[in-house]
Parts: structure tokens; sequence; C-alpha cells
């Protein structure tokens, strides 16, 4: 059963902490790069005052087997925005990477999983990933919101989704030891790592995942989506 582990926002934490500990363990993983924020420091929360990736980091990252997808160029909330603005954030990030990276992105994830303007989206990009909170695969248990599954539509791939690999303490950071936790869950289970664009060309289900391995404190603060036409 192949899983994605996918990090969200380009932050430099994950090329200096993250990367090192994925290596370790042979794993590649996918970057949601926000364009506009390239070798800057994030201006806002959630992550006020913490340094992103540079483009040369960003490029290793591709060098090294990952995938680098779109998060936008400036992180907003795509529900405000006008249609024009929408295009705007849509289209630069894509050639920004497309140009940067010589390789265009294969999927857009929506900033803050707030969707909207979905056709615009997917005539540029071939995924759009966003995260509904539901029942995981058929189970008849409704998971809380911001805690511990969040889904998709329909059958695909399980993605372990990440923010900040660093000290940990708020939702959307992991220390060092819980993340190197969670990728040694991984190994012992033998769920094989793949990146997204290895993905997209099988064709597995969610349900192969063993449920039992995968519960408790080894979740909390993970999210898994499942991957389908639209992720």
């Amino acid at each position: 059963m192949p899983v994605i582990i996918w990090f969200d926002d380009g932050l430099k934490n994950t090329y200096d902490v993250a990367l090192p500990i994925m290596e370790e363990y042979g794993f590649k993983g996918v970057e949601s790069v926000i364009t506009g924020y390239a070798g800057k420091v994030w201006p806002d929360a959630p992550h006020e005052d913490k340094p992103c990736m540079t483009v040369p980091e960003i490029m290793d990252l591709q060098e090294k087997g990952w995938d680098i997808v779109s998060h936008s160029v400036h992180h907003p909330f795509f529900p405000s925005l006008n249609p024009r603005e929408a295009l705007v954030e849509l289209v630069k990030s894509h050639r920004w990477i497309a140009k940067n990276l010589r390789r265009p992105p294969l999927c857009f994830v929506y900033p803050w999983g707030a969707v909207a303007y979905k056709r615009m989206a997917l005539s540029l990009y071939q995924y759009i990933r966003t995260t509904e909170v539901g029942t995981w695969h058929g189970l008849e248990r409704t998971i809380p919101k911001n805690n511990i599954l969040e889904y998709g539509y329909g059958d695909g791939y399980a993605i372990f989704l990440f923010h900040s690999i660093l000290y940990g303490g708020k939702p959307w950071e992991h220390t060092r030891d819980y993340f190197r936790s969670i990728l040694n869950a991984i190994e012992e289970s033998g769920l094989e790592v793949v990146t997204l664009r290895e993905a997209v060309h099988g064709s597995f289900s969610i349900s192969k995942i063993p449920v039992a391995r995968f519960v408790g404190t080894i979740f909390q603060r993970v999210t898994v989506d499942l991957l389908g036409g639209i992720l």
C-alpha cells in the first residue's frame, strides 16, 4: 500500500531538518511551495517569522527525487478572492515552478484547505488537493475537525501531511522525534513510500492500510487524505 509523505508551506526546516531524516529511511516526499515566499521569511500566521526555502534548496529537493507542487503565490483564503485575483495566484505560481524547476507542477494545494474556483484550478493543474473531515473508508466513525484523520474524494493513496518539523508545541508543528516515530511506523508496517508522480500512475486503495497499526498516539496531529481525481 503506497503512501505519500507530503509537506505544505515550503518552510526551510523541511530542507534542514525533515530532508536528512527522510534520507535516512530512503524516502522521498512532496513539497507544496508558496512561490512568493521562496527565500523569504513567512510574514504572518501561522508560521510568522519562520524562514522559507530558497530557490536552490527547492531545486535540490527536486533533484533528490521530490515532487514540487503549487501552494499559491501568497497563501490567500481563496473564497475571499475575486476571479482575477484567483487566476493570478494560480497562474503565477504555476509559471514560477515551471520556470525555476523546468517542470510544471502536477497539483495545486489550496491554502487553508479552502476550495474555490475549482474549474479554474483544474484548467491549469492535473490535480488539486483539499481535505474534508468525515468517515474514513467506510468506518462507522466521524473524525472531529483538527483531529487525527481527514479525507478527500474517492479511493486512492494515503497521505501523511506535515507542515513544520522543528520544536512542536503547535498543531502544525512536530518534533524531530515525533516525525521519526511516524517514519519508523511506516517502515515497520512495510508501506511503500512514493511521490505524487509515482502515485498517480498506480491503482491502490486506502482500505489496504493496516488501520490497527496507526491508531492512538502515532496519529496524533497527523492527517491522512485520500487521493482521487481530485486530491
